[in-house]
């Protein structure tokens, strides 16, 4: 049948994000042609690489312990490498963790930076501080971000990602 309830919109959650390339496009250089190169670039490497770690994991690790695993690649890592490859997996977890944090933080800036440049947006939210940065579309960004977790503190840590994750989609949609 066709797809219903939440899993239908988490499905899409996977392929969100090459649109939002396009955001800051105002300050690449050259944007016509490099912000389509990057795009296609970048997802074609991250699928290379992604579908390569997932091949190399079955084939290390069996299927049984796979599908119950919480942290699949630490299993990996840890019997190619022993325990300190597991934790030195999780490490750079943790570190590629802060570093998409860190991109979602200048990306929920300049989204609503470009969308009030079209005339979508509040034109507040076009306005940049002496630094160049669109500092009101970061803070209300941020605030509506914290009010959200806050808002779902009781969830688990799943559910809350469940929840995030489905009202980007609908954002996206």
């Amino acid at each position: 049948g066709r797809p219903t309830g939440p899993g239908a919109a988490l499905g899409l959650w996977p392929v969100l994000g090459p649109e939002t390339a396009a955001a800051p496009a105002a300050k690449v250089e050259n944007p016509d042609i490099n912000v389509g190169r990057a795009t296609f670039w970048g997802t074609l490497l991250a699928a290379l690489v992604t579908a390569g770690v997932c091949v190399a994991a079955m084939g290390i690790v069996p299927p049984a312990v796979l599908a119950k695993s919480n942290a699949p690649m630490a299993d990996v890592a840890s019997v190619v490498w022993g325990d300190w490859g597991a934790k030195g997996i999780a490490i750079l977890g943790a570190i590629s963790a802060f570093g998409c944090i860190n991109g979602w933080i200048l990306l929920q800036g300049a989204v609503p930076q470009a969308r009030a440049r079209d005339g979508l947006f509040p034109k507040r939210a076009a306005q940049e501080n002496a630094g160049g940065s669109p500092a009101f579309a970061l803070i209300v960004g941020s605030m509506l971000a914290s009010v959200m977790v806050i808002a779902n503190h009781t969830q688990t840590l799943i559910g809350l990602f469940t929840f995030l994750a489905l009202l980007a989609t609908l954002a996206n949609l």
